[in-house]
């Protein structure tokens, strides 16, 4: 849980993985693809910003379990950029977490 001020964030912890991907990790897109029940459409060279919700990994209404992210970054689908989005701002923490976890930031 995070917490500066105000009711603690849940943040479940993001899974251990064999390219030391993060919360915030940023994933370029090497080929053009579309998840058609999805309506999501990703074109070569677009980023995305890695979340978890506590269950799997994601970008909106993306998700992968871990070893399926790491399997499509072997297969060259994805490149791991090595940037990040800072999330040490409660605010913008806060945002990531609504706009591309898709889940409430706070315990109830």
């Amino acid at each position: 849980m995070a917490q500066n001020t105000g009711p603690p964030i849940y943040l479940p912890e993001f899974p251990k993985n064999a390219f030391g991907l993060k919360r915030g990790s940023i994933l370029r897109a090497k080929v053009s693809f579309e998840i058609e029940f999805l309506e999501i459409e990703i074109s070569q060279g677009e980023e995305i910003a890695l979340g978890f919700d506590g269950e799997d990994v994601c970008y909106r209404n993306m998700i992968w379990e871990i070893r399926e992210l790491e399997e499509q970054i072997r297969q060259g689908i994805w490149r791991i950029t090595g940037e990040y989005i800072d999330l040490s701002n409660r605010k913008k923490l806060i945002a990531f977490i609504e706009e591309i976890e898709k889940r409430p930031a706070f315990i109830q």
